[in-house]
């Protein structure tokens, strides 16, 4: 196998995987629990802002999944943060991880997290109006490490993808 079909694999992967977590995030939203789920979770009403991020969630999730945001690599390296920011919040709160400073900063009264925009930004990238620094830590290791991974397996519109010396 070459390297250009372990990187075209590896996408692939990476892209059905992202697509497929979306998807599941969404679904609850929609029809409420997933499938063989012990939790109960009433659907949300519908054309509610919930029920679209739910809508948004299972329809952009699948078309990942198929390929059609190939391209956006940048969206998903933010979506990625963001997931992993979010991720720290929760072990913080599950008192597994410390939160390394109670709120770095408190832009809030700037963008709340109910808002429309917060909530929108809070979907795309993460956003929180008052992280704890344990988050701006795993947003800024998880930016890192996929920008390194983009650079060392990114394409040359000039001459393709990189080869291996052989």
């Amino acid at each position: 196998m070459t390297s250009a079909n372990v990187t075209a694999w590896s996408h692939a992967a990476l892209r059905i995987v992202a697509g497929f977590l979306f998807f599941q995030h969404g679904y609850p939203k929609l029809f409420g629990t997933l499938p063989g789920s012990a939790e109960v979770e009433v659907p949300r009403e519908l054309l509610s802002i919930f029920w679209w991020s739910g809508f948004l969630e299972v329809v952009g999730g699948f078309l990942i999944m198929i390929g059609l945001f190939t391209v956006t690599g940048w969206l998903i390296l933010l979506l990625a943060a963001g997931m992993a920011a979010q991720a720290a919040a929760y072990l913080v709160q599950a008192d597994i991880l410390p939160p390394l400073g109670e709120t770095i900063w408190d832009t809030s009264k700037l963008l709340p997290d109910n808002s429309i925009l917060g909530k929108l930004m809070h979907t795309l990238v993460g956003y929180t109006a008052r992280p704890y620094g344990i988050q701006l830590g795993f947003y800024t290791f998880t930016l890192v490490v996929i920008l390194v991974l983009m650079r060392l397996f990114a394409k040359d519109p000039r001459t393709g993808p990189r080869q291996s010396p052989a």
